[in-house]
């Protein structure tokens, strides 16, 4: 007779070591398991749950890897029976040299600016810590000034002269080292307009706006037209300083701009933004009966069509004396503690800071008292003895219709 037993499989699996950092490599050792309960195989490393390293050592060299990354790390210990994975571990690689830096994106906004722009580099390989512009003197590319350090990525450059050309290099640090970009060159405008100044915006009511603009402080010519651009699109070309904008929605942004014009070139503002007043709300829909029981009536309030504002829902029953609900948002409101078969007449006031649009009246009528409340049925009813027949209506239908909808729609 023979015995055999199966031995577990290895306990205490010991978490891998970080000991060797690079910014590509990470060099990782482990020690044997605790309990390894058999001849240990094969010890497998995963990075990224991805296998790695499959082999008796009790170290290796992970490579390929991308700097200033984080890499979770485990390790499994196997014997002929079977494995068991240790705990995870973070191991990170080194900053290196930023790569894939675009050079900067300039603009020549007049005679004597440039507007540069730029990006993070595609590869940052490490915490950015600062951009430098570089400005090269001449046609000589060995030496230049540094017109920017820090960490925006966008400047302007001023006092430039006119119709000259410029040639920059954008570099960019962590602490890995330093990645440059490719140099670019631009030319200055010739003469166009500088200091073009936003246009002022002043409202003359809820639908009209007056715009009004200066000549630029440095015109660097005759003004031969003014372009005043609302949210991009041209409104007026001329000369005037002046122009009244008609038609706009009540309470409602509008972006301006003005653009000036030379024979050589043209010159944007910034753009300013307005706003125009407040008007009355308008498209009233009266509310919505929801649900009507002996003792409860719940109405359900609708948006005006037109807010033109920040408005406010004010529902009153009894002749303006009981303030049901007041709210900016419309809502389903529920009136409770109602007496059995009595009419109850509401008036809904939607206002805002320039006026206010009041419903007409409209009369509710609870059901008699010991009405199912699940059977109700449509119909149309007016602020007057039609309310109570369809309430009668609605209670006679019990007896034909087993679920159905009671709405009165003024």
């Amino acid at each position: 007779m023979s015995l055999s037993s199966s031995l577990p499989v290895p306990v205490g699996v010991q978490v891998p070591m970080v000991t060797l950092v690079e910014s590509r490599r990470l060099g990782i050792s482990w020690q044997q398991p605790t309990l390894p309960n058999g001849i240990i195989v094969r010890f497998d490393l995963f990075v990224d749950d991805v296998l790695r390293y499959s082999g008796p050592d009790n170290s290796t060299v992970i490579d390929s890897l991308s700097p200033f990354t984080e890499y979770t790390l485990h390790l499994q210990a196997c014997t002929i029976i079977g494995c068991l994975n240790s705990s995870m571990v973070i191991g990170q690689t080194l900053p290196d040299q930023p790569m894939g830096l675009a050079a900067p994106n300039l603009t020549a906004l007049s005679p004597s600016v440039i507007e540069a722009v730029w990006d993070f580099p595609l590869q940052p390989n490490g915490a950015i810590q600062r951009f430098e512009l570089r400005q090269f003197v001449g046609s000589d590319l060995t030496q230049f000034i540094v017109v920017f350090d820090g960490l925006r990525l966008e400047t302007s450059l001023t006092g430039l002269t006119a119709n000259t050309q410029y040639t920059y290099q954008l570099a960019v640090f962590n602490a890995g080292g330093v990645g440059v970009s490719e140099t670019v060159t631009i030319q200055t405008l010739q003469g166009v307009p500088d200091g073009v100044l936003p246009p002022t915006v002043q409202a003359v009511n809820p639908t009209t706006l007056n715009v009004t603009w200066t000549t630029p402080t440095i015109p660097n010519g005759v003004i031969t037209q003014y372009v005043l651009l609302q949210n991009g699109t041209t409104l007026f070309t001329g000369l005037d300083f002046f122009f009244v904008v008609v038609d706009l929605l009540p309470f409602s942004y509008y972006s301006y701009s003005i653009m000036a014009c030379t024979v050589r070139n043209c010159s944007f503002s910034a753009p300013v933004i307005a706003m125009t007043p407040e008007a009355p709300p308008t498209g009233f829909i009266p509310p919505t009966v929801v649900r009507i029981t002996p003792t409860i009536i719940e109405l359900s309030i609708n948006p005006v069509t037109s807010t033109n504002g920040i408005v406010s829902y004010t529902l009153r029953m009894n002749d303006s004396l009981d303030l049901i609900y007041n709210s900016s948002m419309p809502d389903i409101v529920s009136i409770d503690n109602l007496r059995p078969f009595t009419e109850y007449v509401f008036v809904l006031e939607v206002s805002n800071s320039a006026g206010s649009l009041i419903g007409p009246p409209f009369a509710v009528t609870t059901l008699p008292a010991g009405t199912l409340t699940h059977c109700m049925h449509t119909c149309m009813c007016m602020h007057d003895t039609h309310a109570l027949h369809c309430t009668l209506h609605a209670h006679m239908c019990m007896h034909i219709h087993t679920a159905c909808t009671y709405k009165i729609v003024l």
